[in-house]
């Protein structure tokens, strides 16, 4: 499936890292906000390990995380208080995710 269609498949799905709803601009003007515009997150970004997975989050998710891991961005919402930290740790509970062991900060 090319990109700009999988992006059309998400519209008015929940981001999975806020749980917002996703909406495409339909119009050939671009909207003024585009925060909720389904974008691809490389869910363990391409500068820590190349070529795994991604998954279709919205803009304002995916800009707020930019090249972080999704523990390292965790905790930085928890410590800002952001409600979506809560998202975010249920988020890496799930099996998927603690295959790719990355949810212990390995310092």
């Amino acid at each position: 499936m090319s990109f700009s269609k999988e992006i059309l498949v998400h519209h008015g799905r929940e981001c999975p890292y806020c749980h917002g709803m996703m909406r495409v601009p339909f119009r050939k003007k671009r909207a003024q906000n585009t925060d909720n515009f389904p974008t691809r997150d490389h869910v363990i970004p391409k500068s820590v390990m190349p070529g795994m997975g991604t998954l279709i989050v919205c803009r304002k998710c995916n800009t707020d995380k930019r090249n972080y891991t999704l523990p390292e961005w965790y905790e930085l919402l928890k410590n800002q208080c952001d409600a979506r930290a809560t998202i975010i740790k249920d988020f890496m509970k799930k099996q998927w995710f603690k295959k790719l062991n990355l949810t212990e900060n390995k310092c």
